[in-house]
């Protein structure tokens, strides 16, 4: 399964340093000399890694702003900078998402999944059912794909979306007459 998270590393690895791919697909200095690209033992240069980690950082900021988002755009600015100042200095989210992992990604992106599906409920409940309803609803099964594609992990965010949505649209999809 093709892994969103490493793509983004791999994208941030490329922009951040002076690294091309080379025709098979690894991230190295690729020169005609195939002696040349082959790296000391099996661990990537250091330089890779701190490109990787820096990427998985600018995940994490995203994150953290699409939590302050939430909260402003459900309950008000102060509960979503509250949250959002909790989660940017909770020391394990910042452990474990600085690390070259999947755990950005699949923070972002289900973080984004769950935005899309309280912003689809809202305009549900409004009775508007236009560009911006299907984009919500396409932003919901954007942002979950990449979720579970970043790690798999990310599919209990569909457990919980769908246990969410059916609790909080019960009465759109059956009204008490």
């Amino acid at each position: 399964a093709p892994n969103i998270a490493k793509y983004l590393m791999g994208c941030g690895i490329v922009v951040s340093s002076d690294t091309v791919i080379d025709p098979q697909g690894y991230f190295h200095r690729y020169t005609e000399d195939k002696a040349k690209n082959i790296w000391p033992g099996n661990y990537a240069p250091a330089g890779f890694v701190e490109s990787a980690r820096q990427t998985n950082a600018v995940l994490n900021v995203l994150t953290v702003a699409v939590i302050l988002l939430i909260g402003y755009y459900f309950t008000g600015f102060y509960t979503g900078l509250i949250a959002a100042l909790f989660l940017g200095f909770n020391p394990t989210f910042t452990e474990i998402n600085t690390a070259a992992g999947a755990d950005s990604a699949a923070s972002l992106f289900s973080t984004l999944a769950i935005l899309a599906l309280l912003w689809l409920v809202k305009l549900m409940y409004a009775g508007k059912e236009n560009r911006r309803f299907y984009l919500s609803a396409a932003l919901l099964a954007i942002s979950f794909a990449f979720a579970v594609g970043s790690k798999l992990s990310g599919a209990i965010v569909g457990f919980i979306i769908i246990a969410v949505f059916s609790l909080l649209t019960y009465n759109w999809l059956f009204p008490f007459k």
